[in-house]
């Protein structure tokens, strides 16, 4: 929340590479075993899907929602759709999705998402084969990837959401020095409901001299016990006519989204009776772009006014793939009343909510900002500080970190 002009966009700290799709890191010597980070395969389907089902108690409770069973949820279709995913978020550079190897063998996932060149941050996820969570393999594919983020990426801050019963993974990240900066409510629909989750975060101020996964293997007991045997895949390779259906309906849904984004509130007016002069409405530009527009790296923006008069704007922007989570940034004018102000939030907020369907909105503030009060009284709840998080202007510096969610919202 600024006083000043219109919004801008930040610009790039520095172009992501290419080719995201076809990165490999390692491998890596630990104890006996070496590690290896590589993209994933069509033909890594058995191995995966033996794992997550014998895992299931460990990794469902902490993992994304759905109405389907466990084991309809790991059959060759869905991890055909994952691959294909994953392939086309790397190309387009927003993701790193990468297999965990153990002396050649599929032993987990760990993920770089959410890369925005632009703020020079990602969010990080791992999930480890428990017959190898004991032997520091999680913390080390999670220290290579870090090596890469901070290194080649040049990423200057990457995040963490863990649920608070997920003690293992906090007590990994504390190991790796990320730190705790906020417990955000009802941020992510795991194990069947909304839950609260930490936010662990580390920047780049906080990388070792040595790098991380240096600075672990110093750290780490080299007479750990040595890896079990590699067990049977028991099942076949994923036949070519299932990934050839499901390529064909991956492009097609794809196709849908694409056409989906251009309905939606075709025009943006919000406005309050007890402010008659106030106006909250979308540029006729981004009219039929609205729900698409939270998409996009620009993200939706309204502009505020008063008795015509531009007094702010509000931006609504990253939008996540699963659980409606989205941002707000505010602008604001020098002539812009705090009641107005609060008001036209307030007027985003219900539509964010009550007509884009979104349930969680978070807002960024710098701690010396002169509207730092503004969104207790719009209804948002402090959560934490972000340290040396980059905002929509630009600025990389502490952030106090505001949301609220659709239940709690302000009357």
């Amino acid at each position: 929340m600024r006083r000043g002009g219109k919004c801008r966009l930040v610009t790039p700290q520095a172009p992501l590479p290419r080719g995201l799709h076809r990165i490999v890191l390692g491998p890596q010597p630990i104890g006996p075993s070496r590690v290896r980070l590589r993209p994933p395969r069509i033909d890594d389907f058995a191995y995966w899907r033996r794992i997550r089902l014998r895992d299931r108690t460990l990794i469902e409770p902490f993992w994304v929602s759905s109405e389907l069973d466990w084991s309809a949820r790991h059959t060759e279709k869905r991890w055909v759709r994952e691959c294909l995913e994953r392939w086309t978020q790397a190309r387009a550079r927003r993701e790193l999705a990468m297999v965990i190897e153990v002396d050649g063998r599929f032993a987990g996932q760990c993920t770089l998402a959410a890369i925005d060149a632009d703020s020079g941050q990602a969010e990080l996820g791992v999930w480890v084969d428990a017959k190898e969570s004991h032997r520091g393999i999680g913390v080390l594919a999670v220290a290579m990837l870090l090596d890469f983020a901070f290194g080649q990426l040049g990423l200057a801050r990457v995040t963490a959401p863990i649920s608070p019963d997920n003690r293992r993974a906090a007590r990994s990240a504390e190991l790796l020095g990320l730190v705790r900066e906020a417990v955000m409510a009802e941020y992510f629909d795991a194990g069947g409901r909304r839950a609260d989750h930490e936010l662990w975060a580390v920047v780049r101020a906080d990388v070792p001299a040595d790098g991380y996964v240096r600075t672990w293997l110093a750290r780490w007991d080299s007479r750990t016990a040595a890896p079990e045997s590699a067990e049977p895949a028991g099942a076949q390779p994923v036949s070519r006519v299932v990934v050839a259906h499901v390529a064909l309906r991956y492009a097609a849904g794809t196709a849908r989204r694409a056409l989906a984004g251009l309905r939606g509130p075709h025009r943006v007016t919000l406005s309050d009776p007890a402010w008659p002069g106030l106006t909250v409405h979308s540029r006729l530009r981004e009219s039929l772009l609205a729900w698409r527009g939270i998409r996009s790296r620009r993200g939706l923006v309204l502009t505020v006014s008063a008795d015509g008069e531009f007094v702010g704007e509000a931006r609504l922007f990253g939008l996540d793939m699963f659980d409606r989570n989205a941002q707000l940034h505010l602008r604001w004018g020098p002539t812009a009343p705090e009641p107005a102000a609060t008001c036209a939030t307030i007027l985003v907020l219900h539509f964010a909510f009550d007509r884009l369907g979104l349930y969680r909105i978070a807002v960024a503030v710098p701690p010396d900002d002169q509207w730092s009060t503004l969104p207790a009284h719009a209804g948002l709840t402090f959560e934490g500080t972000m340290r040396a998080y980059r905002g929509p202007q630009g600025d990389r510096e502490d952030h106090q970190l505001w949301a609220v969610t659709a239940p709690t919202r302000h009357p």
